[in-house]
């Protein structure tokens, strides 16, 4: 008997915990919009690949661009849990497997250069150092060749799915740019440990957990050996050879928490807690009459 139910408990536990905390096909209403400073989610046929709508970005009011979502695992650690994003591209044209590769910069020292970026692709996931060039804008911006850490594809980490409302609930339009048919979701997933280590060895920054903040840029190259964002860049039309800084293209997102949350400016923070210190004098005046 013992030994039936440690195999019926192996069969049930063993699967939750390979397949982790964030359901690969959740829908997007769990999820987070990452939003760039530029007034379009990102621009309709502005890819440099021609014929490949797995390299054309696109998004809209009320059909973001880019989504992320973060689980701390449910325990007390803050190295923990997992990373996953969501971007949405201009359809298939009937090639299912996914024929792009996906990079995510990450911004943790807040300088507005990208240091260090993930890569999702239908084959692996991976972490990797920005290059050695200046990285202030799309053309002087490289990426390591050499992952610093890297695991296979699976159905549990990656999924190249249509737009449907399963996955967006919220979606009045499955066809933004009415070009190639259905758009198509990629949803990634990440582990956070991974992202902690990669960010203390790679970086400067000390410490680095679930309650700091960092910025984004992302895009997608067209060639497993271009280490470069060099098809589109997301929240900009074009500009892949753009020599203008990632700020002034508004291609770099603002500060946000892990789990996506903006973070507001200091002056937007100081008025607000000038507004909830002037409501609360007004409550406590109303009190004392």
């Amino acid at each position: 008997m013992y030994r039936q139910w440690m195999f019926l408990a192996g069969t049930v536990i063993i699967p939750f915990l390979l397949f982790g905390n964030i359901p690969i096909l959740s829908p997007s209403t769990d999820w987070v919009e990452l939003q760039f400073p530029g007034t379009v989610a990102d621009y309709f046929g502005d890819s440099t690949v021609s014929n490949k709508p797995n390299s054309e970005i696109i998004g809209s009011s009320g059909h973001p661009a880019l989504y992320t979502r973060f689980d701390d695992g449910g325990d007390s650690l803050a190295t923990s849990g997992e990373l996953a994003f969501r971007m949405r591209f201009s359809g298939n044209s009937g090639k299912s497997p996914f024929q792009s590769f996906i990079w995510i910069g990450l911004d943790v020292t807040l300088d507005g250069t990208p240091d260090l970026f993930l890569w999702a692709d239908r084959t692996s996931l991976r972490i990797h150092d920005a290059g050695d060039t200046l990285n202030i804008s799309p053309a002087t911006t490289t990426i390591n060749s050499t992952a610093f850490w890297s695991t296979p594809s699976t159905t549990a980490n990656f999924n190249f799915s249509p737009v449907s409302l399963a996955l967006e609930p919220t979606a009045t339009n499955f066809d933004l740019d009415a070009a190639e048919g259905t758009d198509h979701f990629v949803t990634f997933i990440i582990p956070f440990a991974e992202i902690v280590n990669a960010v203390t060895s790679l970086t400067s920054v000390v410490g680095f957990n679930d309650r700091s903040t960092l910025s984004y840029l992302a895009g997608v190259s067209d060639s497993l050996s271009n280490y470069r964002l060099d098809a589109d860049i997301i929240g900009i039309s074009g500009g892949v050879d753009s020599e203008l800084s990632w700020k002034v293209l508004m291609a770099i997102g603002p500060e946000v928490g892990v789990d996506g949350t903006v973070i507001p400016e200091p002056a937007q923070a100081a008025a607000l807690m000038g507004m909830g210190a002037f409501l609360l004098l007004v409550l406590f005046r109303r009190r004392d009459r």
